[in-house]
């Protein structure tokens, strides 16, 4: 770490603005120093070391949710897009506002800037050009799009012309042919300052993340920095401990151990004073079986922790799990059990909706189910089943729906068989409730002729209208696979 600035509790998603090491930044969230105060836009001096206060900001304006678009630079001024899609152009140097114009509504891209004018696209398919004067942001185009698109990108520029992505097409802007004459060589990068400490300040264990399965080994690094940042050389003397299955020999080199479901692993390498963590996910081969008896969330699932708690079952069923309702920022997720390669294999898991029955005019239940090779099938609360892949407008893709009838505060067994074969992958999902004899026909099938051939494992839920439990998943094989 050369510096840092806690900008706010929760995570942000636009990408800074960096200029001779002064970082221009915003953000939607809450404020750290303020926590009261949604969004703010700030400028960093990032040429410094240690932790910055809220006090040495070059400048900040709060109260600005930037939580989608990115900033860029015209002139003088730095320009910030806010969610609600109000352009606004803020004194690089000192941070007032000097020029607004409102937009739109809805803004998720970033603007794009070309010969001195901003190109900004709109959800709901307005296109602008800008030139920003010195007292106002001038219109020099505008357009819509007539046929209901929705604009989640920004502009791409490239030899005269202009690329849009959309959700129903890719766009291309400007003329047949293009007489293009600007220099499309890049700027010689900056030289890397001469390296004259050599003193370790800061040292990382490489790599970071790791994939591996049983009696696989990795070869790690401990390399070594200095103050600044700057790489000095390996550090072979340092020490690595293991904190979970597996061993690391003298010459850093990971071994994996057994585990009989997967496990996760702390690896921790030390020099002097110096500490340097990585972790890796050891996944073996199937079957597995999950009973959450130890009333754990397993490890090295991804995308579980919390969103899944471990819970003791309705009507004395042992423990398992609980899809809960009361999380930031969406309740919708998807979670991965194994390797992203895995292929032709049987997810299956219990699971158990409970309604939101006398708070609403109507009983409401959760959505919850299986994934498997990038497929779901999702038990929904709308009384249907439905078999999907994995795209916003599903019925465009891959998706077969059903009605079918079920109640809350009942136990269901949720089955999903993936197999490719000659080309194509071939779904077949079945549901039952818990303790009667599974049916031997499927309760629903698809084909997709544009297969997903590989994929991890996984649960689905949406327990936005009400919270659901799951226990006793299971991952096998496909016979002959």
């Amino acid at each position: 770490m050369i510096w840092k600035y806690q900008a706010s509790p929760r995570g942000m998603n636009v990408a800074p603005l960096v200029e001779n090491g002064i970082v221009y930044m915003g953000h939607g969230e809450q404020n750290e120093s303020d926590r009261t105060v949604l969004g703010a836009v700030f400028a960093i001096d990032g040429n410094t070391s240690g932790d910055i206060p809220e006090e040495k900001l070059l400048w900040k304006v709060p109260k600005k949710t930037v939580s989608r678009s990115s900033p860029v630079r015209v002139g003088e001024r730095i320009y910030f897009i806010e969610d609600g899609a109000a352009l606004f152009g803020v004194n690089a140097k000192t941070g007032a506002i000097e020029v607004e114009k409102k937009l739109g509504r809805i803004m998720f891209g970033s603007p794009v800037v070309s010969e001195g004018k901003l190109y900004i696209a709109e959800n709901t398919g307005r296109i602008w050009c800008l030139e920003p004067t010195e007292t106002e942001i001038k219109v020099v185009g505008q357009t819509r799009l007539n046929d209901g698109s929705e604009i989640f990108g920004s502009f791409a520029i490239s030899n005269g012309r202009m690329y849009l992505p959309t959700n129903k097409a890719l766009l291309c802007i400007g003329v047949p042919k293009p007489q293009v004459a600007a220099d499309l060589k890049l700027p010689e990068a900056p030289a890397e300052p001469a390296v004259t400490d050599t003193q370790i300040a800061h040292i990382q264990l490489c790599p970071v993340e790791m994939l591996v399965q049983p009696g696989s080994k990795a070869k790690l690094q401990v390399r070594g920095y200095n103050a600044l940042g700057q790489y000095i050389r390996l550090v072979p003397e340092a020490t690595i401990a293991v904190d979970g299955t597996g061993s690391v020999a003298e010459d850093q080199v990971y071994l994996a151990g057994e585990t009989p479901t997967g496990s996760g692993v702390k690896l921790e390498a030390s020099f002097g004073e110096l500490k340097s963590t990585a972790r890796a996910r050891v996944i073996p081969p199937l079957p597995w079986v999950f009973d959450f008896e130890d009333k754990k969330v397993p490890m090295h699932w991804i995308g579980m922790a919390y969103r899944h708690q471990p819970a003791e079952l309705p009507d004395g069923a042992g423990n398992g799990l609980v899809k809960i309702s009361t999380i930031p920022k969406g309740t919708r997720s998807q979670g991965f059990l194994g390797l992203p390669k895995f292929h032709d294999y049987t997810v299956q898991g219990e699971f158990y909706a409970m309604d939101t029955k006398n708070k609403v005019p109507t009983t409401k239940l959760p959505d919850m189910g299986v994934v498997a090779q990038r497929y779901t099938l999702a038990l929904e609360g709308s009384q249907r089943l439905q078999l999907r892949s994995w795209v916003s407008l599903l019925e465009q893709r891959f998706a077969v729906t059903i009605p079918y009838e079920w109640q809350p505060k009942t136990w269901y067994v949720i089955k999903l068989r993936a197999e490719t074969a000659e080309g194509k992958a071939i779904l077949k999902g079945k549901v039952w409730k818990k303790g009667e004899a599974e049916p031997e026909a499927w309760t629903i099938q698809g084909e997709d002729l544009t297969p997903n051939l590989q994929g991890s494992p996984g649960l689905f839920g949406n327990s936005t209208d009400a919270e659901f439990y799951v226990d006793n998943v299971t991952v096998t094989a496909n016979e002959g696979k």
